[in-house]
């Protein structure tokens, strides 16, 4: 089993909590065929500034991979399936948990192994799926007590 920490946006959370699914960007292909079934995922949100307010970037949720969904192959392609080209990278998601309240990462930056540059942290940060350790892991899910979304087996 591996440990990932994925990095989006608050949309990516909501598209993971409504429907299921993990989407990772075309450009984090190779850290993404890595992904096997049963994998331990957290979420972190990236900052973002909404008209009700700043949204700090944090870990969220944490959930499992239960299917990485494959690339629709182009000759199956059609008008209505042209957004798949967009994101071909998505895993189908279980037991999908919400932190009751959000985890900061800058308060366990000394903590984290997955950290090499403690003064600069932010670059470990830069792709949208970041391998960690599974100490890593327990030290982030250990800040906060989860809430079920929705459990699908």
């Amino acid at each position: 089993m591996t440990y990932w920490l994925t990095i989006g946006t608050w949309e990516g959370w909501n598209t993971l909590t409504h429907n299921g699914i993990l989407e990772i960007p075309k450009r984090d292909k190779k850290r993404f065929e890595k992904i096997k079934n049963g994998d331990k995922v957290l979420f972190y949100t990236k900052l973002d500034f909404r008209p009700e307010g700043l949204l700090l970037p944090v870990v969220v949720g944490s959930a499992i991979v239960k299917q990485v969904i494959q690339r629709t192959p182009p000759e199956e392609i059609t008008i209505t399936r042209a957004w798949e080209m967009l994101e071909p990278c998505r895993c189908q998601m279980k037991n999908i948990y919400e932190f009751s309240t959000p985890v900061p990462l800058y308060p366990l930056v000394q903590e984290l192994q997955f950290i090499g540059n403690k003064k600069r942290w932010t670059i470990y940060l830069t792709h949208a799926l970041q391998e960690i350790f599974e100490k890593d892991y327990n030290i982030i899910v250990s800040k906060q007590t989860r809430q079920p979304i929705q459990k699908t087996e």
